[in-house]
């Protein structure tokens, strides 16, 4: 029984004890789920760990076989349930995720793994053009910089909300919210983008595209697809050497193709090449095919490599076309008393949308508390700006609208804006701001969540909207 005790504690298993005289052990892991004082029942209370009724008759069923002397084990919708006898007398139980669910988690951390891996890309074209923007003074080139570190770094945003939407068990865009992209636009962007670091190679991008070559993408993944396989060509390039990124479009599909003139993979290399972790490369983490072959999957199409005769690899894809350019959705959810609704991605706000409106700002990130509030300010909003919990309750207002992150150092946030109600600081809308799901239960309810990471543009359009309903509601009640 030590040794069960012991792999249960390194496992971080959920493990509860019966002994002889009905008193009832869990260990630091049931603890964790149960709270401190489990009841003195061992069936409620594995049934509380489990989610399950206390008379499921599988549960009832193992624990009398364990009492009675034999092991046994129920096979439950959201767990597996081990109990045994012990050997001085008394039940020992305990409790396994189902394999649905370790394969749940297996899926995050390969969606993590993803996650990294096009953040990483996309930093590394930010510290790219971050360099060549630091030495231009010809304002034109300045703005281009600014426009690549700001693609590449919503890219990184997008990467991030995915696997946010995932652990949280929010789907993929559905698809009523499809959305048509212009694969010609696009790959001239990326090609772009990826400068630097074709310059860095000493290889020529050459990019060619045919006009207009629409294609449903409603989750962003015709960018991860050309992103990937031109980065990867670039990478495989021999130095002084060329890399071809190209568009073409027809009646009833679009084709991309990237081709390098490097070293190539044979044949055997070629068949795994979209095995996850699987590279030729010695510092290659094997994701970004895996990805790029999901990610034109999910757009209904196909992925072929082949070898180039001389050398080389060519990826081609082929894609449905779609049939007109929209643009496209917003991908960060607000919800609550404010309707749902689309908000811009990226635009020009007047400075007037917010002028003189007093804002609160409580978020504990010195960089995302100071990056917001300058911008509001620009805005024309009168914005205070404060670290924590306590720093609010400091305040005396009054203020129009707040923006409130839900996971402060001291205090949750929702706590936070209950105070500022009660006290009457608050006297308009609250927004929650949050990368995670939000609690059951909320001291304070507030008009609108935005997800983190958001677009800068979103949350101002959000502030200017909430505030100005606020004020005509007012006017309305005189």
């Amino acid at each position: 029984m030590n040794a069960l005790l012991q792999a249960a504690a390194l496992l971080g298993l959920p493990l509860l004890e019966q002994e002889v005289d009905g008193k009832l052990l869990a260990n630091d892991a049931a603890r964790a789920l149960v709270g401190a004082a489990p009841s003195t029942d061992l069936t409620t209370t594995v049934a509380r760990l489990v989610g399950c009724r206390d008379d499921d008759e599988r549960l009832v069923r193992a624990l009398a076989s364990a009492r009675d002397g034999r092991a046994a084990s129920a096979s439950l919708d959201a767990a597996r349930v081990v109990a045994l006898p012990r050997a001085q007398g008394g039940v020992c139980v305990v409790i396994l995720a189902t394999s649905a669910e370790v394969e749940r988690r297996a899926a995050l951390v390969d969606a993590a793994a993803e996650v990294a891996h096009e953040v990483g890309n996309a930093l590394s074209a930010i510290a790219g053009w971050a360099e060549l923007g630091r030495g231009e003074r010809q304002r034109d080139r300045i703005d281009d910089a600014f426009n690549r570190i700001e693609t590449s770094a919503r890219s990184a945003r997008d990467a991030a909300r995915g696997l946010l939407g995932a652990a949280g068990g929010r789907g993929a865009a559905s698809a009523g919210e499809s959305v048509a992209t212009d694969a010609a636009a696009l790959a001239v962007n990326v090609g772009r983008t990826l400068g630097p670091l074709a310059a860095s190679r000493r290889v020529r991008l050459d990019t060619a595209v045919g006009g207009e070559a629409p294609v449903h993408d409603a989750n962003g993944q015709l960018w991860t697809v050309l992103w990937n396989l031109t980065k990867n060509a670039l990478e495989a390039a021999t130095e002084g050497g060329l890399v071809e990124l190209r568009v073409t479009s027809t009646p009833r599909g679009v084709r991309v193709t990237v081709c390098d003139d490097g070293p190539g993979m044979n044949a055997a290399a070629r068949e795994r090449a979209f095995e996850p972790y699987f590279t030729t490369k010695t510092e290659g983490t094997g994701l970004g095919l895996p990805l790029v072959k999901r990610s034109v999957e999910s757009l209904g199409g196909t992925i072929l490599l082949e070898g180039r005769r001389g050398g080389g690899l060519r990826a081609v894809v082929v894609l449905p076309r779609a049939g007109a350019t929209r643009k496209s959705a917003p991908s960060a959810a607000v919800r609550g008393k404010a309707p749902l609704r689309a908000l811009r991605e990226t635009g020009v706000h007047p400075r007037g949308g917010l002028a003189g409106r007093a804002v609160l700002v409580v978020e504990d990130d010195a960089a995302l508390r100071e990056l917001v509030a300058t911008t509001l300010e620009r805005r024309g909003a009168l914005v205070t700006a404060v670290e924590s919990g306590a720093a609010a309750h400091a305040l005396e207002g009054p203020f129009e609208v707040a923006l409130i992150d839900l996971t402060l150092g001291d205090l949750r946030g929702d706590r936070v804006l209950a105070d500022l109600r009660a006290r009457g600081v608050l006297r308009g809308p609250a927004i929650l701001a949050t990368g995670r799901a939000l609690p059951d239960a909320l001291e304070a309810e507030p008009d609108a969540v935005l997800r983190k990471p958001f677009a800068i543009d979103e949350l101002t359009e959000l502030v200017a909207d909430l505030t100005g309903a606020a004020r005509a509601e007012r006017a309305r009640r005189g």
